[in-house]
């Protein structure tokens, strides 16, 4: 992974609340996959809230909300929109990665792919090598991603697949995530008019039966609109670890695969 991709998400205060809970590198390793998502959301979570506060602009009222989604479509607005985004950092060479890179974004759900293998996989001829940037954030919901996304759209990608959500199926209804999916999407094209954004389907979870509910609605949402997706049906409870959220090595496995195979189809056009 570049260092410079690299993003920090803690300020002073959330830094003091997690050295509490975790104060040495052991413990955190010790602690469960589920408390230190949770910790790391209620950064996020932190993270979002001071930014709005230091952002009077952005609407953050739910009606205003409301109506500040559903303008998306007319591209009158941007959900999260930066006025002092460097524009033209985007036409440095040197920010730029290779032509026709893909970019997977996610949460950690994409954690056990590897960059290096899924940029030269050759499956019997059948895939070819690609040049793809892999770039997890775990506990990261729709929300977070704006930030997350910004520098990296300065690389310039030529493809972005995101593949996010997990986390927000537990606390939001699936027309909500629905409405912050298109928004980032849009918010995406706002800055690279040309790229090709495809959303991956969320992976039914086993651990939560409301939040899987809330996934499947999700996907079935997804699957109505004119949109590109990944489909990741294939990925079933045996790719999964005990507990039934996170992939195993079978699962990110088949992800990957999932992955690579978008990808060689979008390289053909």
């Amino acid at each position: 992974m570049d260092g410079d991709d690299s993003i920090d998400i803690y300020n002073d205060d959330v830094s003091v609340e997690i050295s509490n809970k975790f104060t040495t590198l052991s413990e955190m390793e010790t602690a469960t996959n589920r408390k230190i998502d949770d910790q790391l959301t209620a950064v996020r979570i932190h993270k979002h809230q001071e930014f709005l506060k230091s952002n009077p602009n952005i609407k953050n009222n739910e009606s205003q909300k409301s109506i500040y989604l559903e303008n998306i479509a007319t591209n009158n607005i941007s959900y999260m929109d930066d006025e002092n985004y460097d524009m033209q950092s985007l036409n440095r060479n040197n920010d730029k990665w290779k032509e026709n890179t893909t970019l997977i974004v996610g949460d950690s759900m994409i954690l056990g792919i590897d960059e290096v293998r899924i940029s030269g996989v050759d499956n019997h001829r059948k895939y070819k090598k690609s040049n793809i940037k892999i770039r997890p954030f775990r506990g990261a919901g729709v929300i977070s991603m704006f930030d997350y996304i910004k520098p990296l759209l300065k690389k310039c990608p030529f493809n972005i697949i995101i593949h996010v959500d997990t986390n927000d199926t537990v606390c939001k209804q699936s027309r909500d995530i629905l409405n912050e999916m298109l928004a980032l999407k849009q918010f995406i094209l706002s800055k690279l008019p040309t790229v090709n954004v495809i959303f991956s389907n969320l992976i039914k979870r086993f651990d939560n039966p409301e939040a899987a509910d809330v996934g499947d609605e999700l996907n079935n949402h997804l699957d109505e609109l004119d949109i590109d997706i990944i489909d990741n049906s294939n990925i079933d409870k045996s790719c999964l670890t005990s507990k039934g959220l996170h992939l195993n090595d079978k699962g990110s496995g088949k992800l990957a695969l999932n992955f690579i195979k978008k990808v060689n189809a979008l390289n053909k056009n």
